[in-house]
């Protein structure tokens, strides 16, 4: 069975189908377009006996090396835990292949899926169906995320490290600096004093806090 997906939502009809037949059906099961993307991935989760694979991408095709070397594939079964980005278009985005090379590293029952949504609603509908465990969020749906969620009374902090001009002085500033209170950084500090002495602000060790703060801005 085949269908064109528009969004998220319509590959949901072949989860019921798959549902339906049981887990011992011989049935193929299979969303086109990008937003079908996800069933050739999750085909185990749909109740597909397989999935297709190809180099047509305009179809939402995926290649068997890449469904196989970077999703998974063959480990990938109806428990596995199911983690994705979601945005619009996804086409450029790296990070299924970052966080399935993460899961692989730490031996984790789980996949990272590309889902281009039509819309927050449409992914809100499509996570309930799946049990989606977390995803990331990117354009055009952070801001709709952002209100979804009800957050409110929130601060964006962003540090800038300058300019090319300026950013050379201020480094060398920062690492005089550093050099005189080195004896009671960390050890991972002390090294970014001479390698990136940047990173050295970035550090969350409470007792490093202190000292970071005094530094020059």
């Amino acid at each position: 069975v085949a269908v064109q997906a528009h969004r998220l939502a319509d590959c949901l009809p072949l989860l019921e189908v798959g549902r339906a037949a049981g887990a011992h059906a011989s049935t193929a099961l299979v969303a086109m377009g990008d937003a079908g993307f996800p069933t050739r991935v999750l085909a185990a989760h749909f109740g597909s006996c397989w999935a297709y694979a190809g180099e047509q991408a305009g179809v939402g095709q995926v290649t068997a090396a890449r469904l196989l070397n970077e999703f998974g594939f063959r480990r990938i079964s109806t428990r596995t835990d199911i983690y994705g980005v979601v945005g619009s278009p996804l086409t450029h985005s790296v990070s299924p292949a970052m966080h399935n090379a993460a899961f692989r590293a730490l031996h984790a029952d789980a996949v990272h899926v590309p889902m281009q949504a039509a819309d927050v609603a449409d992914f809100m509908t499509f996570a309930g169906a799946l049990n989606i465990k977390g995803v990331s969020v990117t354009a055009p749906f952070k801001v709709a995320f952002f209100e979804r969620v009800g957050l409110t009374g929130c601060a964006l902090h962003l540090n800038s490290i300058g300019c090319r001009d300026c950013r050379p002085k201020y480094v060398e500033k920062l690492r005089e600096a550093l050099l005189k209170v080195k004896g009671q950084l960390g050890s991972d500090s002390q090294r970014r004093i001479e390698t990136n002495p940047l990173r050295v602000l970035d550090s969350k060790l409470p007792e490093e806090q202190a000292i970071i703060e005094k530094l020059p801005r």
